[in-house]
């Protein structure tokens, strides 16, 4: 069964002991997989493995580490913004009007 992105940093503090090297994590966890939008999911071994870090001093460091070696797959909606065109608009004629207020 395939585990959150943010379920990671637990899985690591309740199954490693720190420091750590990249082939314990791959030994102990390596095998569990992440959960991706398209269905399509890495494991932490294959995505630890993508990193150049031989060791890792924490949880969070080893979390991080996964974090910013994803795919693409594990990403939300790319581009997505929340704010609508009207507000960018706004944000626009707001400047517009400090330039000349100036």
């Amino acid at each position: 069964m395939a585990i959150e992105e943010s379920e990671a940093q637990e899985l690591f503090e309740e199954e490693l002991d720190f420091p750590t090297d990249t082939e314990t994590v791959v030994e102990t966890v390596g095998d569990r997989e992440i959960e991706t939008q398209g269905g399509d999911n890495d494991t932490i071994g294959e995505v630890v493995k993508r990193s150049d870090t031989d060791e890792f001093e924490s949880a969070n460091e080893l979390h991080t580490t996964m974090m910013n070696f994803l795919d693409a797959d594990h990403v939300g909606r790319e581009n997505y913004s929340d704010r609508s065109d009207e507000s960018t608009a706004n944000d626009a004629q707001g400047d517009e009007q400090d330039d000349e207020s100036l």
